[in-house]
């Protein structure tokens, strides 16, 4: 694998992955960023797609491979996001602007009545005709969701609050002591998996998953000099799709910086899992799920 430079004028950044012809692993081509740095042309193999931004650095449109439009109102909020044919409107809560309500063509729904709560935390919704409950416990933080009729996926913290265990519905246990490192118990007798983040000058360079006593196996991510994460690397991984997105960009629309206080009423949005909560898959498409507030400021 070879790591390619822009040149000065382009603040040296990353300007192409070479794989040598791996099927898995197709090519990427970071071909142009604006002033700022968004990356503004990009291909991943024969796919290419190409990123404009509004007056305030937030991602427009999406064209090439694939299609997507973003409208946003006075606050920042999504107004409409466009996906080809399909438009998914966000609505808002009459008097509190801050706080969704419902999303069209997904569908989302926020309970009216026990949807948040006093600090705004997102309590109740139903996406896709399942219903989504979380309590908080009386640290502010998320203690538990319960995904439709399942036993709730449970969280516990430290003294010092940070969250050191999960435990799912299906008994599945995820032990974080400490930070950058993880291990996922299964119920029964199967072996436990293993999973340390590796970091230099503060950046995520690999990450090793070992389940057992198996030889651990790396994954690596492409960061240019800036820190700018561009995409995981694994010859086991079909990528394609997967990273066919501009990752960068849509971080600058969704971690604005916002009050922890309690009673601020602006949400931080967060995009739900695409299986359980608190298990992200790697790589899962930023494009098809929605933004959703998150809960009093943890990440699920």
């Amino acid at each position: 694998t070879t790591l390619s430079y822009h040149g000065a004028a382009d603040n040296f950044r990353l300007s192409g992955i070479t794989n040598s012809g791996d099927g898995n692993l197709p090519d990427f081509s970071y071909g142009n960023y604006d002033a700022i740095g968004n990356l503004t042309q990009f291909a991943a193999g024969t796919d290419s797609y190409t990123y404009t931004y509004d007056d305030l650095n937030r991602l427009k449109t999406v064209t090439g491979a694939i299609g997507r439009d973003y409208a946003y109102d006075r606050l920042g909020n999504f107004d409409t996001v466009t996906k080809g044919s399909q438009v998914w409107d966000y609505t808002y809560a009459s008097g509190n602007a801050s706080r969704l309500m419902s999303v069209t063509n997904l569908p989302l729904t926020v309970d009216a009545s026990e949807g948040y709560d006093t600090w705004g935390n997102l309590r109740k919704y139903t996406l896709g005709g399942t219903l989504y409950e979380m309590n908080f416990d009386a640290e502010n933080r998320l203690a538990s969701v319960e995904v439709g009729a399942a036993q709730p996926t449970v969280f516990a913290y430290d003294a010092d609050g940070q969250r050191v265990q999960t435990t799912y519905p299906d008994g599945t246990i995820i032990y974080t002591p400490f930070p950058d490192y993880e291990v996922e118990d299964p119920p029964g007798s199967g072996a436990n998996t293993v999973r340390t983040t590796y970091r230099l000058g503060g950046q995520i360079v690999a990450v090793q998953t070992k389940v057992g006593t198996a030889t651990g196996t790396f994954y690596y991510t492409y960061t240019d000099h800036l820190g700018i994460l561009h995409g995981p690397q694994h010859d086991q991984w079909n990528l394609r799709d997967r990273l066919a997105r501009p990752l960068r960009p849509l971080r600058h629309v969704h971690d604005q910086p916002h009050s922890e206080q309690p009673g601020h009423q602006r949400p931080r949005l967060h995009r739900p899992p695409p299986q359980q909560h608190g298990r992200q898959r790697p790589g899962a498409d930023l494009h098809e799920r929605p933004l959703l507030p998150a809960a009093g400021g943890a990440v699920y």
